[in-house]
């Protein structure tokens, strides 16, 4: 099966066993200092419940039940809201945002991006911060397990392609996913989008001029992955192209 959000699956008891949300909450809250203002947040629910106790977070997430989950669970987090990030950021001029819990693994083309630099490029922004996974810790055959006291699970890495001619270049990383957790087993096959840090930094340098661009380390610890972050800065360079055009069919 793919990818399952339809409610049969608990992720956000997944995200919480497998992945410390206290440290990932350290990280972040380290990474963005004091913020004034509404921060937007896409990622694990317990993370934003505990960037709560030192901000103003907005949790966006598309699966209704995942959103009615973590209004239930998480009554301290300032607002939930059912949407597509993207879709939002045109809308809210919040000054910072963060898209983290690697939610840029299923932008898998350049449209995605192109939608993603006219979303934040919509209003001003003082912060972004963005985490992706990273293509130099994943070939295929790798086995990645992860254990914890009730539970235990694996990414077995498959195969490892490109998206064409995409812009930034993207490699599609194919996962068989299994998780145990307390007597329960789930196990799938997904597709995930890895990235080069050094290409996507180039990337948003071209396509957010206004801003300095940094790569930091992930927010997960153990994890294939790495952190851009974006901080508003005067344009180093007006003539340069900040869109990339989508594919063509």
């Amino acid at each position: 099966m793919a990818d399952d959000y339809s409610g049969t699956i608990d992720w956000d008891d997944i995200y919480n066993t497998f992945h410390d949300p206290t440290d990932i909450a350290s990280r972040i809250k380290s990474i963005l200092g004091p913020v004034e203002g509404l921060i937007l947040f896409c990622g694990f629910p317990k993370v934003a419940s505990l960037l709560s106790d030192h901000y103003e977070i907005m949790l966006i997430d598309n699966p209704p039940n995942m959103v009615g989950q973590a209004q239930d669970r998480y009554a301290n987090i300032h607002s939930v809201v059912l949407a597509n990030i993207e879709t939002l950021l045109h809308s809210n001029a919040a000054k910072t945002v963060v898209i983290s819990g690697r939610l840029s693994a299923f932008w898998q083309n350049t449209a995605e991006f192109l939608r993603l630099a006219e979303s934040i490029t919509a209003h001003a922004r003082d912060q972004v911060l963005i985490d992706y996974f990273d293509i130099t810790k994943a070939w295929p055959g790798l086995e990645q397990s992860f254990s914890a006291t009730n539970g235990t699970g694996f990414w077995r890495y498959q195969h490892c392609g490109n998206s064409p001619a995409s812009r930034p270049p993207i490699r599609l990383v194919e996962l068989d996913i299994d998780y145990t957790l307390s007597g329960n087993n789930v196990s799938y096959r997904t597709l995930r989008a890895f990235f080069d840090a050094e290409a996507i930094a180039a990337w948003h340098r071209k396509a957010f001029p206004d801003y300095r661009t940094r790569v930091t380390k992930g927010l997960l610890q153990d994890d294939p992955s790495f952190s851009i972050t974006m901080t508003s800065n005067p344009p180093q360079n007006d003539s340069a192209e900040a869109f990339p055009e989508p594919d063509t069919p």
